[in-house]
């Protein structure tokens, strides 16, 4: 497994080890003929279903809602078929990448069969059975397995992505928790459900039970739909902005690549990052509220018009502050032209005061600024930035954000 680090290439091996192992454990007790295998067939091919419609919210948000068919079907025919219907819309899921990769194969197999052995035997030691048409029903274990079922995914999944953020397992948890947490329990009556009417009245009815699911990926579709239009529409803003002055041109876009990957590099979550990538996207939007005269002025700026360009930092907070959904961007917008040494505008925060991201887009946007062209003066060689940017290591920006924006850059260098 190249290209990744020592820890993480150890936890998906072990996970990969004991989960192939159940998965073949599992498999030696499954007799795959008559009933069963119909009943496997009908729920790989909704997982299959369901597992291709994946509702894409951001880099790391990724809804799908596979979960009560793989939970139904472990409710009927237990972990060896669950595994199998799961593995079936993994691979889906794993096909959607552009590079499909062995060891990532690998790992969602295993997890997904560790996740389901663990649910299995929460369910057996509470009292569960498989449900069969002449079944008597108790909620505890139905309900706590589920549960189960949803920690043990979550922590797997979460530690895989931690220990390849360079990350904390508990902050790439808790967001997981934060965006999926609603979306298990609304799944969870839906998978009892759907078992108990597939033994009780047969197939057909169980498929009664899609609507809801169909209906939630509608919302989720239309909610990301939603999502993106307002970032277009935000992003549209910024465009106009930078028209206005032909130097700026693809300014905030060029930040936005390097803010998110120098974001990475320091070991945010992808959360994190992606709101510093719209902030750099976004950082110069409060000069909608600067005159023409002062933004094209072809040579350097009074002290009186510096004051008034100052004060865009201040217009571009307001503006974003309004939005739900940009208030921790706002923040980093508000501050991106503080100094380290606390001699920056507008509020003279001083070394970690600063928000992170405002960290990251101070080196970047003067990074950015020195190579363009500018009404007052030619632009500068990349070297020449370098050396700027490196004398002021520790004074105007931060000396590990620097380091880490300096090995971003030789890496994407053309």
């Amino acid at each position: 497994m190249p290209g990744i680090g020592k820890g993480t290439r150890i936890y998906t091996i072990a996970i990969s080890c004991i989960g192939i192992a159940l998965l073949v454990y599992w498999t030696s007790n499954i007799s795959l003929k008559g009933e069963i295998l119909r009943g496997f067939l009908f729920w790989a091919v909704l997982s299959v279903m369901i597992e291709s419609m994946p509702i894409y919210l951001s880099r790391q948000e990724i809804v799908t809602l596979g979960f009560p068919i793989t939970y139904a079907s472990l409710l009927i025919y237990g972990p060896g078929i669950s595994s199998w219907v799961a593995i079936c819309g993994a691979i889906i899921g794993v096909g959607r990448s552009k590079k499909l990769k062995i060891d990532r194969v690998l790992f969602n197999i295993s997890q997904l069969t560790l996740s389901i052995s663990i649910a299995w035997i929460i369910y057996q030691k509470s009292g569960g059975t498989l449900i069969t048409s002449n079944s008597v029903y108790s909620f505890f274990p139905l309900v706590f397995s589920a549960g189960t079922y949803f920690l043990a995914n979550t922590f797997l999944v979460s530690t895989v992505i931690a220990l390849q953020q360079k990350a904390s397992i508990f902050k790439i948890g808790l967001f997981s928790f934060k965006y999926t947490t609603l979306n298990y329990l609304a799944q969870v009556p839906i998978a009892i459900l759907m078992a108990i009417i597939y033994r009780q009245i047969s197939w057909w009815a169980s498929l009664f039970l899609l609507f809801p699911i169909f209906i939630a990926h509608y919302v989720y579709r239309l909610y990301a739909n939603l999502q993106k239009q307002h970032l277009d529409t935000i992003q549209a803003l910024a465009t106009a902005i930078e028209a206005r002055d032909s130097y700026t041109e693809n300014h905030s876009r060029r930040m936005a690549e390097y803010a998110f990957l120098v974001a990475k590099q320091i070991g945010l979550s992808i959360n994190e990052a992606e709101t510093i990538e719209y902030a750099a996207i976004l950082h110069d939007i409060g000069k909608i509220g600067i005159n023409d005269n002062i933004l094209n002025k072809p040579g350097p700026l009074t002290e009186k018009e510096r004051v008034k360009m100052k004060k865009h930092v201040k217009i571009g907070a307001n503006i974003l502050t309004r939005i739900d959904s940009f208030k921790e961007a706002s923040r980093i917008v508000y501050h991106h032209h503080e100094r380290y040494d606390g001699k920056g505008y507008p509020d003279k925060l001083k070394g970690k005061e600063i928000p992170i991201g405002a960290r990251i887009l101070s080196v970047i946007d003067a990074y950015d600024a020195i190579t363009s062209e500018r009404p007052y003066r030619p632009a500068r060689s990349a070297k020449e930035a370098i050396e700027e940017i490196k004398k002021n290591a520790g004074t105007q920006f931060d000396e590990k954000v620097v380091k880490i924006f300096l090995k971003v850059l030789k890496q994407n260098v053309t």
